[in-house]
């Protein structure tokens, strides 16, 4: 049996896909739960408004539509970014980059994107807070570093 060509990256993979089903979960259900076949609602809650609906059903589904809103962007957020880190990550360790340093590059991007998610999801805050800029530092800081060392491992060939 031969050996694992990227043996981090492949364990965290699994972590890295819990989370980002774990941000899908939250927009799935709101749209399920809310009749949103796509988007975050807004037509719905336009029509609403256009058809004189109660003020209450309106303000209700307002905040639906705002939080839905957050959802959607911390998922899509997620998905902008950790696959170009993970595969600057694993090509560092393709090129060579030992695999300690790879699962602290990897556990520390996991950490950042659990910073981002809990700060960005929270609507009340509206998705402003400290973790958020630690989370977008942090995932570009190690992207960054696992470039480089991936550029520096290359070029050591």
């Amino acid at each position: 049996m031969s050996s694992p060509l990227l043996p981090a990256t492949g364990i965290w993979t699994v972590a890295f896909v819990a989370l980002h089903i774990a941000l899908m979960v939250p927009v799935v259900n709101a749209r399920r739960k809310n009749k949103i076949s796509i988007g975050d609602g807004t037509a719905q809650l336009e029509a609403m408004i256009k058809e004189n609906r109660s003020s209450d059903e309106i303000a209700h589904f307002k905040g639906v539509v705002k939080q839905l809103q957050f959802d959607i962007r911390c998922h899509a957020n997620f998905t902008e970014n950790v696959p170009f880190s993970l595969i600057v990550i694993g090509g560092a360790e393709l090129n060579g980059l030992d695999v300690k340093v790879v699962h602290t590059f990897l556990a520390i991007l996991f950490v950042a994107r659990v910073c981002h998610w809990r700060t960005i999801s929270d609507s009340r805050n509206h998705g402003i807070g400290i973790l958020r800029a630690v989370g977008v530092a942090l995932t570009g800081l190690i992207t960054l570093a696992a470039a480089i060392a991936s550029a520096v491992k290359g070029l050591g060939h």
